[in-house]
């Protein structure tokens, strides 16, 4: 699989833009967390309140989802109106997750942009062919039985998956250089068009980023020093094993194999698993417990034995038990979701 071979990036950085000479004292601080954790919505909302702008990581959004947020923002509709519109029902397995995440920001009254790819955004389609691209790898490995894989097979697949994420982690750097290239100008804009900020001596911006993209952080560091700083929603944080192997990648760090195998792992179970019972904090906090047993050869083990896909899970259970590992963690959350 060539994909780093055939994918196309900017030959220059996008360039960083400079603060308008004579304006406000402007602070930006970064509130790095998970996505899809009611907890970190909460923490999100005390930091909401005390800013003067909120930048919200939005990959992919447009002009609706701006309009549409700011409504909810300004109080004229409710999250529960918002979801309604977005034709996001009750049973829907993610409505508390999108629920908790627009009550963060319910009638906070802040004036808010987006600095993330926009719809359409050339990154955005080459992420698309990226995992389309791993997607028929994966599905070819599936394509034989357990007795006619070779242990040749599953090196292949690791090395396709490897290769995936180093492509992913250029296309994330890209993404970043982007984001700093439009946090200026459209924090300049925010402020003209806000009129309660015009005649402001200081500014506090608040970024509410995933935490994958510390870079984002590092990078504005560098240029305002005295004016960026940071806190994570957990501390340590530990990131989940896919997101730790793309991090070494984007700061171009060697993974190792235990990593790789482990990462895919993860990526394979969330793709065939229903984790809507958990948030994903638990989810990855529980797998990082169990898969901390786990070297190479386990998880080669796991998919060999794997009739399919949708068969991972179940293989993954009959060695986590195999091991002993359902009497070490009787109060695992992902054994749990395993055995169901």
């Amino acid at each position: 699989m060539e994909i780093l071979n055939d994918l196309k990036l900017k030959d220059a950085p996008y360039p960083l833009q400079k603060e308008v000479p004579g304006g406000p004292n402007i602070y930006y601080k970064f509130f790095f967390g998970e996505h899809g954790t009611k907890r970190d919505y909460a923490l999100q909302r005390e930091h909401i309140e005390q800013a003067d702008i909120v930048i919200d990581e939005s990959v992919g959004w447009d002009h609706d989802l701006q309009r549409n947020t700011q409504e909810v923002i300004d109080g004229r509709r409710t999250p529960e109106e918002e979801l309604a519109r977005d034709n996001v029902s009750l049973d829907n397995s993610r409505y508390a997750i999108y629920l908790s995440e627009l009550q963060a920001r319910y009638n906070t009254q802040k004036p808010f942009g987006y600095i993330d790819l926009p719809l359409n955004h050339h990154l955005l389609e080459q992420s698309t062919g990226l995992l389309r691209t791993f997607g028929l790898q994966g599905a070819l490995y599936f394509m034989y039985s357990p007795a006619n894989r070779s242990h040749e097979d599953f090196s292949d697949f690791i090395n396709d998956w490897q290769e995936y994420v180093k492509a992913f982690a250029l296309i994330q750097k890209q993404r970043e250089e982007y984001m700093l290239s439009q946090l200026d100008p459209t924090v300049q804009s925010i402020i003209q068009n806000s009129p309660d900020l015009k005649d402001k001596k200081e500014i506090q911006v608040l970024l509410v980023i995933g935490a994958v993209h510390t870079g984002l952080y590092i990078d504005l560091k560098k240029k305002l020093p005295d004016k960026v700083s940071r806190e994570f929603s957990n501390s340590p944080y530990n990131f989940d094993y896919e997101s730790e192997a793309l991090r070494a990648f984007m700061f171009e760090k060697q993974v190792d194999d235990i990593l790789l195998a482990r990462s895919l792992l993860q990526r394979v179970l969330q793709n065939t698993l229903d984790i809507s019972s958990l948030n994903f904090g638990e989810f990855k906090d529980s797998l990082r417990e169990i898969g901390s047993e786990f070297l190479t050869d386990d998880v080669e083990e796991v998919f060999q034995s794997a009739e399919n896909r949708e068969d991972v899970p179940a293989s993954f259970l009959r060695k986590i038990r195999s091991k002993g590992l359902d009497k070490k963690f009787p109060a695992s959350r992902i054994i749990s979701l395993l055995a169901a």
